[in-house]
């Protein structure tokens, strides 16, 4: 997933142009925004993802074709949104190009300004009226000092106006990423966490999915604004159950995903043992109301990373332990390989 929102100064995101241009030359690539975003994303280094993906597709030394940068795009740039993308590069080219005009500005007034010196320097030594040079030196030098003043200005502006991109861009990712009820991470963005942890392959990791039980009944029982009131709570006890390199995600309707890199999977099932707990033993109320509503309960499916396992694999591992938890009676929490894999290994650390 790409890292960062783009907190480039003005040199820094030159020189990534100057790095960009060259690569997208040589992949014989169009010159417009969205090839423009994955290279630029390439060479600033802050997509391991990205990166790693292209460094793949060209090991052989095949040029990208434009489809292939496409999906480039689609997969690790467009979270931010094709539309959001575009007008912001968009504004990022009217900003270079009013940079550029200031530029071209500044340097035609230091040009004249370094001629009249060059002029007056001259009439200096042939002694001729003095202290009427002086006073174009003055004049000039008063002239130079508020075109600049102005100059300094326009950057300021520009200045803000880049900030203010820079916290779209942000805002925009961040929606892109989150799912807007719960506050956890969304579907798509689970699924690039996932393929990020499968491309690292750590010793140890391990993936609980989450279900409420009967959330259907709760919803027609007690509405749909009762029922997000529940997906809230559910989702404020996994988030407050893992930890900082952890991830917690909403995958479905009433159906939640944690991702768990460091941890065997006894210390998953023994972590999903303490969430389904805390789930159960708690109560919700009604808003704006004392009324407590009857015990809400989740099941969880437990699956670790195999060395074999690709992405649907593991997934799958873990979504049939957590229909056996719904088929033996909900409320629980099932990891059918715990004791054949894993007799001896250690807790969650």
């Amino acid at each position: 997933m790409i890292s960062g929102n783009y907190p480039d100064s003005v040199e820094r995101s030159s020189e990534l142009l100057r790095l960009a241009l060259p690569q997208m030359a040589k992949h014989s690539v169009a010159l417009h925004p969205i090839n423009y975003a994955v290279w630029y994303e390439y060479v600033s280094g802050r997509s391991g993802d990205l990166k790693a993906e292209i460094e793949r597709l060209t090991a052989d030394g095949r040029a990208l074709t434009e489809a292939d940068v496409a999906r480039l795009f689609k997969a690790y740039v467009a979270p931010v949104g094709l539309e959001t993308s575009e007008r912001v590069a968009e504004n990022a080219r009217r900003i270079l190009r009013s940079m550029e005009q200031d530029a071209l500005e500044a340097t035609d007034r230091t040009s004249a300004f370094d001629q009249s010196l060059s002029q007056w320097q001259a009439e200096l030594d042939r002694e001729a009226n003095g202290g009427a040079v002086l006073q174009g030196v003055v004049d000039s030098t008063r002239e130079m000092s508020e075109a600049m003043r102005q100059l300094q200005g326009r950057l300021d502006v520009n200045q803000r106006e880049i900030a203010q991109l820079r916290a779209e861009v942000a805002a925009a990712r961040s929606e892109a990423q989150t799912d807007s009820l719960t506050g956890l991470h969304n579907r798509r963005s689970f699924e690039q966490h996932i393929a990020k942890y499968l491309a690292d392959r750590e010793a140890a990791m391990s993936l609980v999915l989450v279900d409420i039980d009967h959330f259907k009944l709760v919803n027609d029982t007690h509405g749909h604004l009762f029922g997000d009131q529940v997906l809230m709570a559910v989702a404020r006890v996994l988030k407050e159950s893992v930890r900082n390199d952890d991830l917690a995600a909403r995958i479905g309707g009433e159906e939640f995903a944690l991702l768990l890199p460091s941890t065997p999977l006894k210390g998953a099932v023994e972590l999903a043992e303490r969430i389904r707990t805390s789930i159960a033993n708690s109560r919700i109320r009604r808003r704006n109301s004392e009324q407590q509503v009857g015990q809400i309960t989740v099941s969880l499916g437990v699956a670790d990373l195999w060395p074999s396992d690709n992405g649907e694999s593991w997934f799958s591992r873990a979504d049939e332990a957590l229909y056996t938890s719904k088929r033996e009676g909900r409320n629980r929490v099932t990891a059918p390989t715990l004791l054949a894999r894993h007799a001896t290994s250690g807790g969650r650390t």
